[in-house]
């Protein structure tokens, strides 16, 4: 029975704890693609399509502690642009000529504490979100 009471108190805390990080990708108005971050998803878009395409990130937790950066690269892994993030600005807009020099152009985010002595004890990586691949 203790065991129990137990589980039953930290079940709210281990659900919670294993909330991830996630995205969102628009083309105009309309939500096409969603994923987790971390996990790349290959995400493939007609090269007639005239909108708007957008790759908007949702942090797990409101950290104001800690800046996140969207990074659009192509395949070489060379960095084409990069926006940092606000709670009220969390996107990023991809560029019609960048989509089509390139034809797969993939969106990583960085996280970092957004206090450079905390900075520099943390491995920073970029973490993959989307690649985003212009069909014919």
């Amino acid at each position: 029975m203790k065991h129990f009471i137990t589980a039953l108190f930290l079940l709210p805390f281990l659900s919670f704890s294993q909330t991830n990080n996630s995205w969102q990708l628009f083309i105009g108005a309309k939500k096409i693609a969603s994923g987790v971050a971390g996990k790349e998803k290959d995400v493939e878009i007609a090269s007639t399509n005239s909108k708007t395409i957008k790759v908007k990130y949702l942090p797990a937790f409101n950290k104001k502690s800690w800046t996140n950066t969207l990074i659009i690269m192509n395949t070489n892994r060379i960095e084409l642009e990069r926006k940092i993030l606000t709670v009220k600005n969390n996107s990023l807009v991809i560029t019609k000529k960048n989509l089509l020099e390139y034809k797969k152009l993939i969106v990583c985010v960085i996280s970092k504490p957004s206090d450079p002595k905390q900075a520099a004890k943390v491995r920073v990586g970029t973490m993959p979100l989307v690649a985003i691949k212009l069909i014919d």
